[in-house]
């Protein structure tokens, strides 16, 4: 119990490091991969209680009793942008739960260009970006669990790719009071990505959040801080609510952000099955429409 309260610890000691704007690659890194965390302002990292904890938390995967699969369509936010992403997870009794997962971001198909070819030589190239990895979680004690994430990452343009690896922690605690959930994660620390002879670190962020239900546990409010190694500090909140057993709405909003700002989704549930849908509001761009698919058995 000692070393779990250390990892709450830790991240708040290390929150104060400098800003190094525009210093970071492998930004898509940070694109959440789930509509139900969207339409509450990704405000989840103490709020997750699926199979999408291997994003927001993995020490939340630690309680999952059921095998869970997850699929994720984003519309990004230009044109013939997308991003995908699947996860399985399974939990073994005594042993603590496994996850699989893999994200891509890619691209429509683009034409190559030359000065003497302005409109095309007649062949085609994509861009692309993936993450892949495994997931182990477990319960230290009744309340508190801890997981990790080993990521591969690898991104490609034509002919040139380049790979590089990370690691997730994720903390997930139950404090018994009123049903409070404290979460605390550390995403992407790891390597760095070499672009020809420049070397840029990815970006490691921190995640500290609360949720507590309320309305008779028919509600739920999340708060997320989140600091990101090239920005100052964002403030992510969101609510879900419970309208009937087959239907759920929630409504987030994110603060400190040049561009997003509001979200908003609804979730429809048969049985083991959910179906969400997130969009997400941009204040100079594309918005973002996200579609999830959940099963459990």
């Amino acid at each position: 119990m000692r070393r779990f309260i250390w990892v709450l610890v830790i991240p708040t000691i290390i929150w104060a490091q400098y800003k190094r704007h525009g210093s970071t690659a492998e930004q898509f890194l940070r694109i959440g991969i789930d509509a139900r965390a969207l339409g509450m302002g990704e405000a989840v990292v103490a709020a997750v209680e699926d199979v999408s904890a291997v994003f927001y938390n993995p020490g939340a995967l630690g309680r999952l009793e059921n095998k869970w699969i997850v699929l994720t369509h984003t519309n990004w936010i230009a044109p013939g942008i997308y991003y995908d992403f699947g996860a399985i997870a399974l939990p073994y009794a005594r042993v603590g739960t496994f996850t699989l997962f893999f994200g891509s971001l890619y691209t429509d198909a683009m034409k190559v260009r030359d000065p003497l070819h302005p409109y095309g030589t007649g062949e085609e190239f994509y861009v692309g970006k993936y993450v892949t990895g495994i997931s182990y979680s477990r319960k230290l004690t009744d309340r508190a669990s801890m997981g990790v994430n080993l990521k591969l990452i690898n991104s490609y343009l034509m002919d040139y790719s380049i790979t590089t690896w990370a690691v997730d922690v994720g903390t997930y605690f139950l404090t018994g009071w009123h049903g409070v959930v404290l979460g605390v994660t550390i995403q992407n620390f790891g390597g760095q990505v070499a672009y020809i002879a420049e070397h840029y670190p990815i970006p490691t962020m921190y995640n500290i959040g609360v949720a507590m239900p309320f309305w008779q546990d028919k509600g739920l409010l999340g708060v997320s801080l989140i600091k990101p190694p090239d920005g100052p500090e964002k403030l992510h909140t969101g609510v879900e609510i419970k309208l009937h057993p087959m239907l759920t709405v929630r409504m987030g909003y994110k603060l400190f952000y040049d561009s997003e700002d509001y979200s908003a989704g609804v979730g429809f549930h048969i049985g083991k099955l959910s179906l969400d849908y997130a969009y997400s509001h941009f204040k100079y761009l594309n918005p973002e429409h996200r579609v999830t698919v959940k099963l459990s058995w």
